[in-house]
């Protein structure tokens, strides 16, 4: 339902650390590509760092970029880009790699608070 009402007002991305074909096979496991503009897999860009990923799609994305991830790299994405971070406490990383983030959330509709 979250992810429905931001892709009414929104463009929504991923950029997973995986491969296509996985990322492609969680997302529609899950029902949830058509919320989003466009995918991005690790595996595309050479298992480059998001970081690096996000400089070399920025000029693509014409919206201000909202990070929102669970790890430290995710964050680390975030900062090296000027982005705001949201952290999901609920997610694989520990409440220490979050530390940094300018938002924090217990669960994906906190989001609509933020935004």
């Amino acid at each position: 339902k979250v992810l429905e009402k931001l892709s009414k007002d929104y463009d929504l991305y991923i950029l997973s650390n995986c491969r296509e074909s996985y990322l492609d096979l969680a997302l529609d496991v899950y029902n949830i590509k058509k919320y989003f503009k466009k995918c991005f897999a690790a595996e595309t860009f050479g298992f480059i760092s998001k970081d690096e990923i996000i400089k070399k799609e920025r000029h693509n994305i014409k919206e201000e970029i909202i990070f929102v991830g669970d790890r430290y790299h995710d964050m680390e994405a975030a900062r090296k880009n000027k982005l705001i971070s949201i952290f999901c406490t609920y997610g694989f990383g520990s409440m220490d790699e979050g530390k940094k983030a300018n938002y924090k959330i217990n669960s994906i509709g906190e989001i609509l608070n933020i935004l």
